[in-house]
């Protein structure tokens, strides 16, 4: 993997030229300003790159993490332990809430897609095969909701039943193994999971309708 990915180039030139900007016009900033201001401006861009649906990286970290990252660090330097300690918190609380959002907006755009499908909304084969990878949903933060299951199982019971849509042997027994991994993962006591096998399944499908030529599915951010 790169070191910076083209995303991670444009937003790094960004906050080199906003940084750049600070310095011409507040020339008298002292080394604490500077640092906050570098802290500031990756969690800033890199919350807004997010939002916007990009990824800007430094080798697997998003721009927001090293924000985030810088933020807590730049606080322990500056304020201490007990400073270190209440950005972390902080932090900790920001990250949950957004990560929260991140999921309710994911999982009713995955209901919205499904909703598409039961209505007949397309009558191509291939676009109602990417309209339910689309209502495939994958959860972000770890919460245990009996919906995501029954909305997966009903997905992935569409994608195995419909007549209309072509599979092979091999995307078949894939789904009914998704299908049965979910179904147990479903009856397990832990309070805390992530969703099995969403992503790959997925990424799988969307590979065989690239190799029939047909458009690549986009996630929701």
């Amino acid at each position: 993997m790169l070191i910076i990915n083209m995303e991670g180039m444009i937003a790094g030139a960004l906050i080199g030229g906003i940084y750049f900007m600070l310095s011409l016009v507040f020339p008298g900033m002292e080394y604490p300003v500077k640092y906050s201001s570098v802290a500031a401006l990756f969690l800033i861009i890199g919350t807004v790159a997010d939002t916007l649906g990009y990824q800007p990286r430094i080798y697997y970290a998003k721009f927001k993490l090293v924000g985030i990252v810088l933020t807590i660090l730049g606080v322990f330097m500056f304020l201490g332990v007990a400073g270190f300690i209440l950005a972390f918190i902080v932090s900790a609380i920001c990250l949950t809430l957004w990560n929260r959002n991140r999921e309710n907006k994911a999982f009713l755009h995955a209901q919205s897609s499904f909703e598409k499908y039961l209505a007949n909304q397309e009558q191509d084969p291939h676009a109602r095969k990417r309209l339910l990878l689309e209502a495939l949903f994958q959860n972000v933060w770890l919460q245990k909701k009996p919906e995501f299951f029954l909305h997966n199982d009903k997905v992935l019971n569409a994608l195995i039943s419909d007549v209309g849509i072509t599979r092979n042997e091999d995307e078949l027994h894939y789904l009914h193994f998704v299908r049965d991994t979910l179904q147990e993962q479903q009856v397990q006591t832990k309070r805390t999971w992530k969703l099995k096998n969403i992503e790959k399944v997925k990424f799988a499908l969307t590979q065989s309708l690239d190799n029939q030529g047909i458009g690549r599915f986009r996630p929701a951010a």
